[in-house]
């Protein structure tokens, strides 16, 4: 391997960005649905849930957190390339959700919008299984995840909501 790569963190970069790409990749193929924001926020959060949980994608993140320390870079490259990616996919959709008037983010924008979806999807679930490593979720398990998650997003955002005003 170091003939191919002058250093371990060089080993590690190439790694992250191959995997990042391609876990990224998923969702550039996914198409909103316009006017069915609880349908698309479905699907966003499955492929998410899917995404992040998988063996491979889990893998990746603990070795991240355990080699952070040493490779800050890495650490950054890892966030750059996977998570800010998702969630800049996601700002996207939720800013033309609101234009449309499917939703109302007024109160806090789209960028933090995403932030705390993926964050209540994410939540329980990566912590359940960053400590349990030889557990698998099911779909169900998954689905129930998405559902409280769209339902919660929705129930704070969704267009029926008059708009929250900033403090």
């Amino acid at each position: 391997m170091y003939a191919c790569f002058p250093s371990k963190e060089a080993i590690f970069t190439a790694v992250i960005e191959r995997e990042c790409m391609a876990m990224a990749e998923s969702f550039k193929t996914m198409q909103p649905i316009k006017g069915r924001v609880a349908t698309t926020l479905t699907e966003l959060g499955m492929t998410y849930l899917r995404l992040v949980l998988s063996p491979s994608a889990m893998a990746l993140f603990r070795v991240i957190v355990a080699e952070a320390p040493r490779f800050p870079n890495m650490g950054r490259l890892f966030y750059l390339a996977g998570p800010k990616v998702v969630n800049e996919k996601i700002t996207a959709y939720l800013t033309e959700a609101a234009k449309t008037g499917e939703i109302n983010i007024q109160s806090i924008g789209a960028a933090a919008a995403a932030s705390l979806f993926t964050s209540m999807l994410r939540g329980e679930a990566h912590l359940e299984y960053l400590t349990h490593p030889a557990a698998n979720p099911s779909d169900a398990q998954m689905d129930l995840w998405v559902q409280n998650a769209v339902t919660t997003f929705l129930g704070a955002y969704g267009a029926t909501k008059p708009p929250r005003r900033r403090a």
